[in-house]
């Protein structure tokens, strides 16, 4: 047994750096997802860190629509993080069927609420994607994956100069030039993301990473279109302006951001988001 507090059953879920398991936690009495570091990684101290701080960040956020931290432990050289179990599909396995527009917005609603209350306690996410992103029930979703989440201030958590961290297509200009990222950043991410939930594409499309990132930095901004055609004008303006190439263009955090789509989704025939005060974060 690798653990004396849980005892994994399958594994649903693997990347490069880790794994998780559905797995039985013995003193909770209760099915959780169990997340842990891939025995390459276990000589990195990089990787060691970021996945200590991943679960010190993640346990320190307590949010509907946040995946909650049970438990974290290193036992015999091997972390592990338990979180709470969703046994609902991811929003990417959501999108795979057609989204109306509403529905959309909502979700997208859930999660910049989550981001603005972890901004709130200087928290930055710094990979969202509709992978993690879990569904609850129909309609109710929960982010998840802190795995390269940072403090604003004080982490302990470093990197190297410039070096880029996330999934290329989500990521801000500023991140792609190595500048450091922001709440700002994490909504640009929120922003793409919609603008695929609503088209049933990226906004920005290219067969290698390179030419991805380029296009995130130099394209013009594409204008969202429904699949039916059919867009509020004002929704179309909210996710152009979440796509800005320069921060201080965006809306001022995750709150503004949600708002505008509130108002949206109360008056679609609203010309325009309401503007609000666009100051550096």
């Amino acid at each position: 047994e690798c653990s004396r507090r849980f005892t994994p059953l399958a594994c649903f879920a693997s990347g490069g750096f880790g794994s998780v398991w559905r797995a039985e936690h013995r003193p909770l009495g209760r099915p959780v997802a169990i997340k842990l570091l891939h025995v390459t990684c276990l000589s990195d101290p990089v990787q060691l860190e970021r996945f200590r701080a991943e679960a010190r960040l993640t346990a320190s956020l307590t949010h509907p629509n946040i995946v909650t931290v049970l438990d974290h432990e290193v036992e015999e050289g091997q972390p592990w993080i338990a979180y709470e179990l969703v046994p609902g599909r991811t929003l990417r396995q959501v999108m795979a069927q057609r989204l109306e527009w509403r529905d959309a917005v909502r979700a997208a609603i859930q999660v910049a609420g989550a981001l603005h209350f972890a901004h709130g306690r200087g928290i930055l996410h710094r990979d969202v994607k509709p992978e993690n992103v879990l569904e609850v029930e129909p309609g109710q979703y929960k982010l998840a994956d802190f795995g390269i989440a940072k403090w604003t201030e004080g982490s302990g958590v470093q990197t190297e100069a410039g070096l880029v961290l996330g999934t290329p297509a989500y990521l801000s200009p500023e991140q792609i030039r190595g500048e450091p990222a922001c709440a700002r950043s994490d909504l640009y991410a929120l922003a793409v993301m919609l603008h695929e939930m609503i088209g049933g594409q990226a906004p920005f499309e290219a067969d290698s990473p390179l030419e991805l990132l380029r296009l995130h930095l130099d394209a013009p901004i594409p204008r969202v279109c429904a699949r039916d055609g059919r867009l509020p004008r004002a929704l179309i303006d909210t996710v152009a302006r979440g796509l800005a190439k320069k921060r201080e263009d965006r809306q001022h955090d995750l709150s503004a951001f949600a708002a505008d789509l509130e108002r949206v989704l109360v008056s679609p025939r609203a010309s325009r988001p309401t503007d609000t005060q666009a100051t550096a974060v």
